[in-house]
C-alpha cells in the first residue's frame, strides 16, 4: 500500500527529531532559544518547475512566489524575517544571464519588501527540471512562537482574505478558465505574489492561540490545527470568505467550493483567537486593513473532523488538499 507524505514522515522522520524545538515534526517550523529575550524560528520549502510553477513561467514572479511561500511559515509561526539561505538546481535553460537576472530581481523585490537578506547557499547542475530550496530564518521573542497544537474547545476561528483565488490563477495558466483580461490579471497576481499577512502579524500575535498558513489548502490545513489541537471545528460554510471572482465561480460549477477550499497556495492564515478576546482582536486587526472573517469555534475532538452549526457532520472530499505522494 502506498504511503502518504505524512505517514512517511511519521514512521521515518519522526524517530530522529529529538530536539525539542522541532514538535516531533509537528508544526512549519522549528524554534531555536539563543537567548533568555529571544529565539530563531527556522522553517523550509522546496520547490519544483512543472509541480509548483510552469517551467515556462517568469523566472522573476517564480522567485517571488517560491520565496513567499517560505517566508509565509515564519509570518504563521509569529515570526519577524531576517534572512535565507538558498540552494539552486540549475537546469539548462535557467543558466542563462537573462534568465538569473530576471530571477534575482524577483528574490530581491521580496528581500526589500521583508527587510531580509540572503545568507549563504548552494548552486548545483541538474538535467532535471528547475528546483530551488530554502531555509529561512525569523526572530521571536523567548517562547513567542504561534504552534498548531496550542488551539483550545472554544477558541474562535478565523481566516484572512479571501480562499481559493490562488487556485484560479492557476486555471487560468493552464487554460482551463477564462476570465476578462483585468480577472485573469488579478488572480494570476494571487497566485504568482501572495499578499503575506505580515503588519496582521505584527499588530495581532499576541491573540493567537495557534496558526498556520494556507499552503495545502483551506481544509489540509485546518485539519492539521485540529489534529494536533486534538480538537473538531463547527464551521459555518457562508461565513467563508470568497472574492467576487470566486463567487462567480461558485454559481457555475457544482464542486467548485470544494475546488476553492482544497486547492492550495492562498497563503492566507488560519488563526484561532480565545472568545473573550475577540472584540480586541477585531479592532486591532481593522486597524491593518486586512479581512479577517469569523467562519467558526472549536469544540473538543468528536467523531468528524468538521460540523456545521446545526451540528451535522460536514461531509468533507476525499482530498483534502495538495498531497506530494
Amino acid at each position: 500500500m502506498k504511503q502518504s507524505e505524512f505517514s512517511w514522515i511519521d514512521r521515518y522522520l519522526k524517530p530522529l527529531a529529538f530536539y525539542p524545538g522541532s514538535f516531533n515534526l509537528q508544526d512549519d517550523a522549528a524554534y531555536i532559544a539563543v537567548s533568555e529575550q529571544a529565539a530563531l524560528v527556522v522553517s523550509t520549502d522546496a520547490a519544483v518547475a512543472g509541480i509548483h510553477f510552469e517551467p515556462t513561467a517568469d523566472p522573476n514572479l517564480i522567485a517571488r512566489k517560491t520565496l513567499l511561500a517560505a517566508v509565509s511559515d515564519l509570518i504563521a509561526k509569529g515570526a519577524m524575517p531576517f534572512g535565507y539561505f538558498m540552494n539552486m538546481f540549475l537546469s539548462e535553460e535557467t543558466l542563462a544571464e537573462s534568465w538569473l537576472q530576471a530571477f534575482t530581481r524577483g528574490l530581491s523585490d521580496v528581500q526589500q519588501q521583508y527587510k531580509m537578506t540572503i545568507l549563504g547557499g548552494d548552486t548545483v547542475c541538474t538535467k532535471q527540471n528547475f528546483a530551488v530550496d530554502y531555509t529561512v530564518l525569523g526572530w521571536a521573542e523567548q517562547g513567542g512562537m504561534v504552534q498548531r497544537n496550542t488551539a483550545k474547545d472554544g477558541d474562535l476561528l478565523y481566516v484572512t482574505g479571501t480562499l481559493g483565488d490562488s487556485y484560479l490563477g492557476l486555471q487560468c495558466l493552464l487554460e482551463q478558465m477564462h476570465l476578462s483580461s483585468a480577472d485573469r490579471d488579478w488572480v494570476l497576481q494571487r497566485h504568482f505574489v501572495p499578499e503575506l499577512r505580515f503588519e496582521l502579524m505584527q499588530k495581532t500575535r499576541h491573540f493567537w492561540t495557534s496558526s498556520i498558513d494556507i499552503s495545502d489548502g483551506f481544509l489540509a490545513d485546518l485539519k492539521h490545527i485540529l489534529q494536533a489541537s486534538n480538537q473538531s471545528a463547527i464551521v459555518d460554510f457562508d461565513a467563508l470568505p470568497f472574492s467576487e471572482i470566486g463567487k462567480s465561480f461558485l454559481n457555475e460549477d457544482a464542486n467548485a467550493i470544494w475546488k476553492l477550499l482544497t486547492g492550495g497556495e492562498d497563503y492566507e492564515l488560519i488563526l484561532t483567537i480565545e472568545k473573550d478576546k475577540k472584540g480586541a482582536f477585531e479592532a486591532c486587526a481593522a486597524t491593518t486593513n486586512t479581512r479577517v472573517s469569523h467562519v467558526g469555534h472549536l469544540v473538543s475532538k468528536r467523531e468528524a473532523l468538521l460540523y456545521n452549526p446545526e451540528g451535522a457532520t460536514i461531509v468533507l472530499p476525499e482530498k483534502l488538499g495538495f498531497q506530494h505522494f
